[in-house]
């Protein structure tokens, strides 16, 4: 057994998880704070909530892609080119972590939600979205928002099916998920993993980074 995900990543994937569906929850069904024991947080000022600490939680994962354990580096798993043409064909080696469709997906869904929480955070009350880009290129950018969630749940419905049809043929990515670990049919070398308190650090850098960006542009009063 390989350990092949740290800690660090795979709470990220799963609170990842939890916030986009709490998200989808309060922007397509209204449901607010009192469905959780918060009477007074309406259904858009939970929405900002929770897309606040997703947005910290994408910071931190897009560093962790740079400084984190190997197979959590963007530099170790997307795949070439002919990596990727040889996946396609049947003749790709096996490799540790994400495989090269796998890997694009991950890729995908980083930069989707990269795009989907920073326009949120320009709609919402913490920055001066229309002092900085002008009413008309607001609402548009509000009609992006609307498009590109949609394309999240595609794209988040199509990663849970190729999920669970890999775990079906043998490959345990999801119980890998929680654990951490998984069995490879060859003997492959076991990946460098960072410590948590490198882990940690990064994510204190990511909120800080976030409320740095709040105080800059943040509506003056």
């Amino acid at each position: 057994m390989l350990n092949i995900w740290d800690l660090s990543t795979r709470l990220y994937h799963w609170l990842q998880a939890f916030l986009f569906f709490a998200l989808i929850s309060t922007a397509y069904f209204g449901l607010g704070g009192a469905s959780i024991g918060l009477e007074n947080v309406d259904a858009k000022k939970l929405h900002t909530g929770l897309g606040t600490v997703l947005t910290i939680l994408i910071i931190w994962r897009l560093g962790w892609g740079l400084f984190g354990s190997e197979t959590s580096r963007f530099t170790q798993f997307v795949p070439s080119p002919s990596t990727l043409w040889a996946y396609l064909r049947g003749r790709a080696q096996n490799t540790v972590g994400h495989n090269p469709l796998g890997a694009l997906m991950v890729i995908a869904l980083i930069i989707l939600l990269t795009l989907q929480s920073s326009l949120g955070m320009l709609m919402s009350h913490w920055l001066d979205g229309k002092a900085l880009f002008g009413r008309s290129l607001m609402r548009s950018l509000k009609d992006l928002h609307e498009i590109n969630a949609l394309l999240l749940i595609s794209l988040s419905s199509l990663h849970i099916l190729a999920a669970i049809i890999t775990s079906l043929k043998g490959q345990h990515l999801i119980r890998a998920m929680f654990t951490g670990r998984i069995k490879m049919a060859i003997a492959q070398p076991q990946p460098k993993m960072a410590r948590h308190v490198k882990s940690l650090s990064c994510l204190l850098c990511s909120a800080l980074i976030l409320a740095l960006i709040i105080l800059i542009a943040s509506p003056k009063t």
